[in-house]
């Protein structure tokens, strides 16, 4: 679809969040319930790793809460906690860094679409952390600290697969949401989560 005209006009109705949240309907209703052990198993899920069995739903299946034993606090107070399963890059941010995601690029200001607070960080560093569809999609925060509020971005949702990512800024074009945080050991940091196709829903417990 991402390659071709017919498909770039297919395109149009299907990242429109509201396609999202109808099939989002049929992932929370019990009919969906089917799909969790093929998926699972062409994805390589160990399901004994996690809790909420049976599972409802298919997204009750995904948003499933994972054995706190597999994911261990660090002992060390002065450690930076990963906020989620993903593959990870850093980068070094100056006043023009281009942040080379998945193929695309952007700048911290395009992906905050604010560049007053983007300039607050030059000279810091920036993790994206990729989530595939077989990781757990549950997040923390990386420090103790005093949150702000949520500000979300309003956008599309298209796929964050490869053909998407080629085609066009899917990261500055996607909904999604982030909160900054003041630590007493890392200073300010900003936490943002990215929607993607049929993942279009944030939850932030606290």
């Amino acid at each position: 679809m991402y390659r071709t005209a017919p498909g770039r006009l297919l395109l149009r109705p299907l990242t429109h969040p509201a396609f999202s949240r109808l099939a989002g309907r049929f992932l929370n209703s019990r009919c969906s319930k089917p799909l969790i052990r093929p998926f699972a198993r062409r994805q390589g899920v160990n399901l004994a790793d996690y809790l909420g069995a049976p599972y409802r739903s298919f997204n009750d299946f995904f948003t499933r809460p994972i054995r706190p034993e597999l994911r261990p606090l660090p002992g060390d107070e002065a450690a930076l906690i990963a906020p989620c399963d993903g593959l990870l890059s850093a980068y070094k941010l100056t006043g023009d860094t281009v942040l080379p995601v998945k193929g695309s690029a952007y700048t911290l200001a395009d992906l905050l679409a604010n560049d007053d607070l983007a300039a607050r960080f030059t000279g810091g560093v920036c993790l994206v952390f990729r989530l595939c569809v077989h990781h757990y999609h549950r997040f923390c925060y990386p420090a103790a600290g005093t949150r702000g509020p949520f500000v979300p971005i309003a956008g599309r949702l298209h796929t964050v697969r490869p053909v998407a990512l080629y085609d066009r800024p899917v990261f500055t074009q996607n909904s999604r949401v982030y909160t900054c945080l003041t630590t007493a050991l890392y200073g300010r940091v900003v936490q943002m989560e990215v929607g993607a196709l049929l993942v279009g829903k944030i939850e932030n417990d606290e």
